[in-house]
């Protein structure tokens, strides 16, 4: 199991709530629409930044593998610049949605784990693993990345953090403090490896391959949005969905209602206007690259 192979960080996120909990976090039809619609979409630098680590390979590249791909955010960089990719997910929900926003006829999507990746050995140019390492056994997914990549291939592994107001704004403190009093109240009904997306994996081993790269501040997304797409963000949260479950959808609404409420008067707004309200949103990404 994954607490055998990783070393936690000290976390507040426990409970009993958490032992119950599985890895497969967005099975329902419903909250996989929402992590579509709210999800943020990498910014084409991480793909560049991609590119350049691999130094004498030039696109395009032949075969590429999105694992852990939920509904296609980074998949969606992939098919201009690769022969052929294939993007899978545990989900079939995850897997769906992926299928209805990306039409590509140099990508297929699956239902499949990063553990078990079925292409033949040595056939991988490029292996990338969007915001889903956590979820995943990673010493057997590093073996079998080991196992499907070309000599000199290439393992990117990228996760991000909390979306939230960009630095620029002036109350950007205190509207991130209204988010992160959301995320301490559903504390308890996150899986506990949500901890290692706030370590910014830097808890979750190193693979072992021939040269490493670790970029924490380069890439970025900002984008002007209202309150309302803030919170829907929001609702997306796996640990929200849990805390729905468990406590009710009521509870839950008020939760992110009170975050609503609380955020427009920060912006000098009415949560009624919370659809009108603007606001600049950044999503701040890291990025581990490994060639083979």
């Amino acid at each position: 199991m994954l607490a055998t192979l990783i070393r936690r960080p000290a976390t507040a996120m426990t409970g009993t709530s958490v032992a119950r909990m599985s890895t497969r976090q967005f099975e329902g039809a419903g909250h996989s629409s929402l992590y579509a619609k709210f999800r943020p979409v990498p910014p084409l630098s991480i793909l560049t930044h991609i590119l350049k680590f691999r130094e004498t390979a030039s696109p395009p590249l032949n075969l590429a593998v999105d694992v852990g791909c939920g509904s296609g955010q980074f998949t969606r960089l992939l098919p201009p610049v690769c022969t052929s990719v294939l993007a899978t997910d545990v989900s079939q929900a995850q897997v769906d949605q992926a299928r209805n926003l990306l039409q590509y006829d140099n990508l297929e999507v699956k239902v499949g784990r990063g553990e078990k990746i079925e292409v033949e050995d040595s056939s991988v140019d490029l292996v990338t693993v969007c915001q889903a390492l956590h979820w995943m056994e990673v010493e057997e997914f590093y073996a079998e990345v080991s196992r499907v990549l070309v000599p000199g291939g290439t393992l990117a592994v990228i996760g991000y953090h909390f979306t939230r107001p960009a630095p620029t704004m002036s109350n950007s403190l205190a509207l991130t403090e209204a988010m992160m009093k959301v995320y301490r109240t559903t504390g308890p009904y996150w899986s506990s490896r949500r901890a290692l997306v706030d370590s910014g994996y830097t808890s979750i081993p190193l693979a072992q391959f021939e040269r490493m790269e670790r970029q924490d501040d380069e890439h970025y997304t900002d984008i002007q949005a209202t309150l309302a797409d803030w919170a829907g963000y929001i609702r997306s949260w796996s640990g929200l969905q849990a805390f729905a479950r468990e406590e009710g959808s009521q509870a839950a609404g008020e939760l992110v209602e009170e975050f609503e409420r609380t955020c427009a008067q920060l912006l000098e707004g009415r949560v009624e206007d919370s659809h009108e309200i603007q606001i600049h949103l950044r999503t701040q990404y890291w990025t581990i690259l490994y060639q083979k």
